[in-house]
């Protein structure tokens, strides 16, 4: 009899372990499916539509250096910009057009349609380092208006 009971049981285990690896195929594609579909992938060419936009519309509001193509970056948390006065009134999902050549940076709104700051900018200089001086390394930043 007890053959036939480690059979019986071994049978049960077999089908639980069956039924758990299918449905956790299945969340697992689920999960993946929802997660692309939340978070799809920009491809450069999305990237570089979303900067020609956004040079367009903040173009209609002010005159923007020409002869580059400005890098895009876009305010997640503004609360850890807050101690730096470009981005003061920043607010998340806000723009910031950089022109390194020109030295401006160009802080947008694009839910107002406004501009919120413009401020020059230092490129650091490859002969000093700043790192040591600002506990950072040395980056493009916005300096503040006088």
């Amino acid at each position: 009899m007890d053959v036939a009971n480690n059979k019986k049981n071994n049978g049960r285990v077999s089908a639980l372990v069956l039924i758990f690896a299918t449905l956790f195929v299945i969340s697992s594609g689920l999960a993946y499916y929802f997660y692309t579909r939340m978070n799809p992938v920009k491809t450069s060419a999305d990237t570089q539509a979303e900067v020609k936009a956004i040079v367009q519309k903040v173009g209609q509001l002010i005159l923007l250096p020409g002869g580059e193509d400005p890098t895009l970056a876009t305010v997640v948390d503004p609360e850890r910009l807050k101690d730096q006065p470009f981005f003061a009134q920043a607010s998340a999902g806000d723009k910031v057009l950089i022109y390194t050549k020109a030295k401006k940076a160009v802080l947008y709104n694009p839910t107002l349609n406004k501009i919120i700051e413009v401020a020059p900018i230092t490129i650091g200089n490859p002969g000093v380092d700043t790192s040591s001086a600002t506990g950072a390394p040395n980056t493009t930043t916005p300096e503040s208006k006088p």
